[in-house]
């Protein structure tokens, strides 16, 4: 009989000098999960890719890695009185040409 019981868990590791991602050396580590029963029987093994990389702010400027960088684009919620969020193409382009 299989126990179908949740369980929730928590770890952390540590990565001592990693090379940071960027756009020009955009470095992935492969991460590799194994989920064991008490025994040490493996239950479930998954990997992911994944690359660290640091970010900060200093007043109206954004750093990643400690290289200053732009970031374009903008923030809009699509949203209309009639429409609600299913605006047709035609009215997201008027909307954001004005």
């Amino acid at each position: 009989m299989v126990d179908n019981s949740t369980i929730k868990t928590e770890s952390y590791i540590s990565v001592s000098n990693p090379i940071l991602w960027s756009p020009e050396t955009p470095e992935l580590y492969i991460l590799r999960i194994i989920i064991t029963d008490k025994s040490g029987n493996v239950i479930d093994e998954s990997y992911s890719e994944t690359g660290f990389n640091d970010i900060s702010k200093s007043g109206n400027q954004i750093f990643q890695s400690g290289r200053q960088i732009a970031l374009n684009g903008i923030n809009y919620y699509e949203d209309m009185p009639g429409f609600a969020s299913a605006l047709r193409y035609e009215e997201v382009e008027k909307i954001l040409l004005v």
